[in-house]
């Protein structure tokens, strides 16, 4: 399906260019363990600011590093589904009725080169990032993705009809 209305789109894009920004900074000062303790420390902040009347977002996927990045219920089957294929093959876009004019709004997360430093298969990544993972996500899933995998989605929760 298409992009969402103008006012989600524009959410979701600065929760996009915001979290983008912070974690490449820190991948340009620290490498992946200053990533990782960014995205830990500044991921949720980033996301809620980015929220707009009427629209809220987030971050999910089918293997979580932070379990309160669940996905919601009305995401969770097409996650799931998502997830036996490669990205190519997955909508990069999907949009959900949720009824009442609600909708949902999924926006996929690709699986990028220089995502695999800490998303990567875990027999590959610098132990200094595994290190980092066990202390900031002892039950972190998100390991052993690989370039062309669904990695995970951005999602969004609106009205049809914009609050004023």
């Amino acid at each position: 399906m298409g992009p969402p209305p103008q006012h989600v789109a524009a959410a979701l894009k600065t929760l996009k260019t915001s979290l983008k920004t912070r974690l490449v900074g820190a991948m340009k000062s620290g490498g992946p363990v200053a990533a990782l303790s960014a995205c830990k420390a500044d991921a949720g902040t980033l996301t809620a600011a980015a929220q707009t009347a009427g629209v809220k977002l987030g971050r999910t996927s089918h293997r979580l590093r932070n379990p309160a990045n669940a996905p919601p219920a009305w995401a969770k089957e097409l996650v799931d589904e998502a997830a036996k294929r490669r990205r190519d093959k997955v909508p990069a876009r999907m949009t959900v009725d949720r009824g009442d004019g609600k909708r949902g709004y999924l926006e996929m997360i690709g699986m990028g080169g220089v995502c695999t430093a800490c998303h990567g298969p875990a027999a590959d990544l610098d132990p200094k990032v595994s290190a980092a993972l066990a202390k900031h996500y002892p039950d972190d899933a998100a390991t052993g993705f690989n370039t062309g995998d669904v990695r995970g989605w951005f999602w969004a929760e609106f009205s049809m009809t914009k609050k004023k």
